[in-house]
């Protein structure tokens, strides 16, 4: 094989040569494509999923905002049954908080004690929010007052200050990653 080689012309040498630089150049391009595609697939899912938990945290926040609204809403109302379907509306929306968290917890799986404490939390506000109700439907307002200023505020903000850092930190992972 040698012998033919060094048998052919110069030109014909450079061109094979060029050809199997050629063919090698495109190897690599290949190569480093389809590398960088896995590479942009991965940044992709990052940036997704601390968009997700971000979205995700910020949707139960709102639960917890309806709920307190919904409790200042009782106080103003007549009607024992009506209160009583708001305790209803007050456990869906913590049946929704829930699976909120619940959907996180995959999502950020180095935040699972806090996560844990914003169940806790978050299980306290709703029972004080049962019990505003409870005290609103049958002695009317200024016990349920109470509880809601001494109580269920203080709680409310303590679970609302744990997940805003919880969300803080997730927005912080995306802005590092997308940038």
């Amino acid at each position: 094989m040698t012998k033919r080689f060094s048998n052919l012309k110069l030109a014909t040498k450079i061109v094979l040569m060029v050809a199997v630089l050629g063919v090698m150049a495109a190897l690599t391009t290949l190569y480093a494509l389809s590398n960088m595609r896995s590479v942009d697939r991965e940044y992709r899912a990052l940036i997704n999923h601390e968009a997700q938990s971000a979205l995700l945290i910020g949707d139960a926040l709102l639960r917890m905002s309806d709920s307190s609204r919904l409790l200042y809403s009782v106080l103003t109302e007549q009607e024992v049954s009506k209160m009583r379907t708001s305790q209803k509306i007050i456990d869906d929306l913590q049946a929704q908080f829930n699976d909120k968290i619940q959907r996180i917890r995959p999502l950020m799986p180095k935040k699972q004690a806090e996560l844990e404490r914003i169940l806790d939390h978050s299980k306290k506000s709703f029972a004080l929010a049962a019990s505003v109700i409870d005290w609103a439907a049958r002695w009317r307002g200024d016990r349920a007052l109470a509880i809601i200023h001494q109580q269920f505020e203080p709680s409310l903000h303590t679970l609302q200050s744990e997940m805003n850092a919880l969300r803080n930190n997730s927005i912080d992972i995306f802005k590092t990653t997308s940038v």
